[in-house]
């Protein structure tokens, strides 16, 4: 076998792996049937080294490819018009790649109705490791959207110079004199390997990074639970301790009564209640809703801060409980921060549903200080890392469910206007 075909066969996993990426990002993630997704790729994987024998005419590869990319995109859950433009511009993307490194190489008379005479194993491999790292860092890029979770641009930076680095380093070697094939050859497999094992490096640290902050909210989320469980219990011990007490009460109550003493007995009647009702903040009866505002809004009760809550909502709404805890934590988390910097302290929450739509309407008082950099609110923390993300990240929720959020302030007013439709969202 010539050693450009070996090379060109050897290599094409990596084409295999770029379709999956690109289709992945831009298709999205839901698969008809995965079997047959995997299906269409080993035959896909098969045709194309098979094809290199039998043609080599730029227009028939064209045609080939692209009517191959249409098809593999049918496995995904898409309008057919937004598979059509997603293959056709894969295609060209991958084939302007393809076109620079051939120029590059001196290839620059080809014919798209004769075979090429593009023989090159070098420009093969750097193609192929190209459109490897292009459709990694854009796949990275889409996924760190999706989860919420923005990388800061050094990592992207850094990422590339590794990658491109390995690949000019790659080319610098070959002006070595005497350089035979097989050493092109040998170098260019331990350039694709050594970008490979970078890219699972990379992947498995993104993976533990995504995980934390998964596991993070899930802790907040537990923590507002337990606060939760908490109150519930502590109310349940004191309406134990008023039935203990119920002929005494009974008795004092009616004493009043027969004293004719009305401000005694509402005082009294206020107590009880007061007793039962614990430290509860939110008494709406949605445990997450309750659980999540109780535990927020806890550090404001020993301070000055008039609290008024409206809260009256569905005790089950189709809103998955870790959404909700970003959507809301988040929105309180800001809240309570800007609350506690301002002289005349004040939090209203109202939250309703009306046709199929979680509504969240929050005003909080804050100092004025506000730092706007291209329309996004940043945070005004010393330590600004791993802070100010609140807002993006409540947006990429909404975006699961249609939602959306609006925001507006004056001198010392930040209100936050929320609106989830939640009727027609599936968890899966």
């Amino acid at each position: 076998m010539p050693i450009y075909e070996f090379t060109y066969i050897a290599t094409n996993p990596i084409i295999i792996f770029v379709i999956y990426r690109l289709f992945h990002v831009f298709l999205g993630e839901k698969v008809k049937n995965r079997k047959t997704e995997i299906i269409s790729y080993v035959i896909y994987f098969v045709l194309l080294s098979i094809i290199i024998f039998i043609t080599r005419i730029p227009v028939i590869l064209l045609v080939f490819n692209l009517l191959s990319f249409v098809l593999i995109s049918l496995n995904y859950k898409a309008s057919f018009y937004k598979k059509i433009i997603v293959s056709s511009l894969m295609y060209s993307s991958l084939l302007v790649v393809e076109i620079i490194v051939s120029m590059t190489m001196g290839f620059l008379n080809i014919s798209i109705y004769k075979n090429s005479s593009f023989n090159s194993v070098l420009g093969i491999i750097l193609i192929r490791a190209i459109s490897m790292i292009l459709a990694y860092l854009i796949s990275k890029y889409s996924y760190s959207k999706k989860k919420s979770y923005d990388l800061p641009k050094i990592y992207y930076l850094a990422f590339s110079i590794i990658l491109f680095g390995t690949l000019y380093l790659f080319i610098s070697s070959l002006e070595k004199n005497n350089l035979s094939v097989y050493n092109v050859l040998i170098n260019g497999f331990i350039l694709l390997i050594v970008n490979i094992t970078m890219i699972i490096i990379d992947e498995r640290i993104y993976n533990s990074i995504i995980i934390n902050n998964e596991k993070n909210i899930l802790k907040q989320q537990n923590r507002a639970y337990e606060n939760q469980i908490e109150i519930i219990n502590q109310s349940n011990e004191n309406v134990r301790a008023i039935k203990h007490d119920i002929k005494n009460h009974i008795i004092m109550l009616n004493e009043l009564y027969k004293s004719g003493n009305k401000k005694g007995i509402e005082d009294y009647t206020q107590k009880i209640l007061d007793n039962i009702e614990s430290d509860s903040i939110s008494k709406s009866n949605n445990f997450i809703i309750d659980s999540i505002i109780n535990f927020k809004l806890a550090v404001l009760k020993d301070t000055d801060t008039k609290i008024n809550l409206d809260i009256n909502v569905s005790q089950n709404i189709n809103i998955l409980a870790y959404d909700l805890t970003i959507i809301l934590g988040n929105l309180l988390d800001n809240a309570v921060t800007a609350v506690l910097k301002s002289e005349d302290k004040k939090l209203d929450l109202i939250m309703s549903c009306n046709m199929g739509n979680l509504i969240i309407l929050m005003d909080n008082s804050f100092n004025g200080n506000l730092i706007i950099e291209n329309n996004k609110f940043k945070t005004t923390k010393l330590f600004k890392y791993g802070h100010g993300m609140g807002f993006n990240n409540i947006s990429k929720v909404l975006e699961n469910y249609g939602g959306e959020i609006r925001i507006e302030h004056t001198n010392n007013t930040f209100s936050v206007a929320v609106i989830i439709p939640y009727e027609d969202y599936k968890q899966e």
